[in-house]
């Protein structure tokens, strides 16, 4: 077990015990695994020693574990990465007055040129995980007082002044709201949207699917499917994954780049990695256009959630192909395949993915500088900041059923 970096008086409980690590296998992984529930499986501790392994030296990991009366009643996680201001600014609200303020520009401006230590709690590489996790027998109370313990601790707001210049908790669905985070010098931040997609009970087969959408978007659909059919699909076992990862990392970035904004990106042995610790759960899909790997897709499906990983594609050879919308709907395609009740499609293209039916659910974050001055100008940056403009299309004939989260641990909600 990991040494504790706290046991004192709060006014909250005085039981509670902290244990901080910054390794996995430096704590007890067994009872890691007994907290954080089977349906979580990115948070149990094999997934998380993938992500600390291949993003060494990209990404500090560190590690929670609040004990009362001997027994763990929670974990958390946080990641130590490197946040760019300049990175971030494609979400500000540029539309709104707010340039017409020359200090405020001015303070954009000298933070644009900034890159700094951010510490985020949760798995940046697995949208909507909070990293926050909890026994099944805390109740709704104990949850916030053993968060509230956590967040006022001397000894943990002191490691966050040392170790970064912000920190934030994240990937909080907006049912979670966190108590005491204004008192702590916290402002909410929005950002974009979680994506995900109910699957229709008498969907059986694909063409049930295409049957369901309105006339506009069923032509569409096919029109796409037809543009890319002389493509290659080929499922990549282990061995494939292994042999291909170099490209498959350099498709990859060409979609992580168009992306609006990235903490950090996947590096060398993520995906042969994870492909060897799920196997067949795992569905790596390449498409070949003869035999050049020019495209694919990743999946982890478990239960009766499928969840769109990462993809790649070169957009050279596919500019005129609509190959991401093509890829989209094979994600559905398996995900009926497999009987998934859920697809989640995580963040990122919230309109095109809408376009399919895939449902935005609102998302936000408590973020904070730890320079006590500079955190004083953050609530003026961010009233400027959030996801960008979009627009939900509704592609089905009838109206479906609602999605609802189930990732945040905190408040469990269960489909």
């Amino acid at each position: 077990m990991c040494t504790p970096i706290c046991k004192t008086s709060t006014a909250i409980d005085t039981d509670y015990t902290l244990y901080l690590s910054g390794a996995i296998d430096e704590i007890r992984q067994d009872i890691w695994d007994k907290v954080v529930d089977d349906k979580h499986f990115y948070a149990k501790s094999d997934h998380l020693e993938i992500v600390e392994r291949t993003s060494a030296g990209k990404m500090k990991p560190f590690y929670l574990m609040v004990q009362k009366g001997g027994q763990t009643k929670a974990v958390l996680y946080f990641q130590q990465l490197t946040f760019s201001f300049e990175n971030a600014l494609s979400n500000f609200k540029w539309e709104k007055p707010y340039w017409k303020s020359l200090f405020t520009w001015i303070t954009i401006h000298i933070l644009s040129r900034l890159n700094i230590p951010l510490i985020q709690s949760g798995n940046i590489f697995f949208t909507g995980d909070s990293g926050i996790y909890f026994k099944d027998d805390v109740d709704m109370d104990a949850r916030l007082d053993i968060l509230q313990f956590v967040n006022n601790h001397p000894e943990w707001q002191q490691f966050l002044h040392k170790h970064a210049s912000a920190s934030m908790w994240g990937n909080l669905f907006q049912t979670v709201q966190l108590g005491g985070m204004k008192e702590n010098g916290y402002e909410l931040l929005e950002t974009e949207p979680d994506l995900w997609m109910p699957f229709a009970q008498n969907w059986t087969t694909f063409s049930d699917y295409l049957n369901d959408l309105s006339s506009k978007y069923r032509v569409r659909a096919k029109k796409v499917v037809q543009l890319s059919q002389h493509l290659t699909e080929r499922q990549l076992s282990l061995e494939d994954v292994i042999r291909h990862e170099t490209r498959l990392l350099e498709l990859y970035h060409q979609v992580a780049a168009q992306a609006a904004f990235n903490l950090a990106y996947l590096q060398k042995g993520y995906f042969s990695e994870l492909k060897a610790l799920y196997l067949d759960d795992l569905q790596v899909v390449a498409y070949f256009d003869g035999e050049e790997l020019v495209a694919f897709t990743s999946a982890i499906f478990h239960g009766q959630i499928g969840h769109a990983h990462y993809m790649g594609m070169d957009y050279a050879k596919t500019k005129d192909l609509h190959l991401y919308n093509r890829m989209l709907l094979d994600y559905i395609r398996e995900g009926i395949h497999k009987r998934c009740r859920y697809m989640h499609f995580g963040r990122t293209a919230t309109e095109i993915k809408t376009t399919i039916g895939a449902q935005p659910i609102s998302m936000h974050g408590y973020l904070r500088l730890e320079n006590p001055f500079l955190n004083r100008f953050l609530p003026i940056l961010l009233n400027n900041y959030g996801s960008g403009k979009y627009i939900q299309r509704h592609p089905f004939r009838e109206p479906q059923q609602q999605a609802a989260p189930i990732l945040c641990s905190l408040n469990n909600t269960e489909q």
